[in-house]
């Protein structure tokens, strides 16, 4: 299930802020800025990382009744970073299950000149690692 895109007055209100402060937080000479669990502080992350919308869509495709959130994450990554490298989400959380999933949310603008996020396919299954093949 993809998110549409379409964003009632309370959403786009909080997409709006939740850009100016990526926008605020900056990032140049580190590989990029990390921050966790934002959801604590502001009340825009939290209706985001608690919307009943992702929720539903990843309950669907993990066939699942109910949902834990591990922790949110917001990553600001600006011209000049260092690249990401290839990597599997779950190996770096601390939670031994196959019912994990990750949702990730441009909040700017993604061009193909800007390095998109890619998947490998694959890539989800327990040790595939460098094995999987490029999507």
């Amino acid at each position: 299930m993809a998110w549409s895109g379409h964003r009632d007055a309370t959403e786009q209100q909080d997409w709006e802020d939740l850009s100016a402060q990526v926008k605020s937080v900056g990032g140049r000479g580190k590989p990029f800025v990390r921050v966790h669990n934002l959801h604590i502080e502001s009340p825009q992350a939290k209706r985001f990382a608690f919307s009943n919308r992702f929720a539903k869509a990843v309950a669907t495709l993990l066939d699942v009744p109910r949902l834990q959130l591990y922790q949110d994450s917001l990553f600001v990554k600006e011209p000049g970073d260092g690249a990401s490298p290839w990597h599997q989400d779950q190996v770096a959380s601390p939670i031994v299950t196959r019912q994990f999933a990750t949702i990730w949310i441009a909040l700017s603008d993604v061009s193909t000149s800007s390095g998109p996020l890619r998947f490998a396919s694959g890539s989800h299954h327990e040790g595939s690692g460098a094995r999987a093949s490029l999507a």
